[in-house]
């Protein structure tokens, strides 16, 4: 998946079951104690990119498996990373 203003390709989550779309952070602290105000993790995206970097783009394997990641059970969907027409900036 390309990116505005970078080069390079990464994995982005086409579906998602059972994980977040996304993780709000905005309240917690950073690592100096600063509050954060909108930081706002794409979970599921996070994990499809990591993949990529195990799965490769031409070996022909189709599953990865993740361990040792923490989260809630969610019932999001992939649509929740999208962004709205209004927020569309493209």
């Amino acid at each position: 998946f390309g990116r505005p203003w970078r080069l390079g390709q990464v994995n982005v989550a086409i579906g998602l079951a059972g994980v977040p779309a996304t993780v709000p952070e905005g309240g917690h602290k950073d690592a100096y104690g600063r509050e954060l105000a909108v930081t706002e993790p794409a979970f599921a995206d996070e994990i499809a990119a990591a993949s990529g970097l195990v799965v490769g783009k031409a070996a022909q394997t189709p599953v990865v498996r993740v361990r040792g990641l923490n989260w809630t059970d969610s019932n999001d969907t992939a649509a929740d990373i999208l962004r709205t027409e209004r927020e569309n900036v493209f």
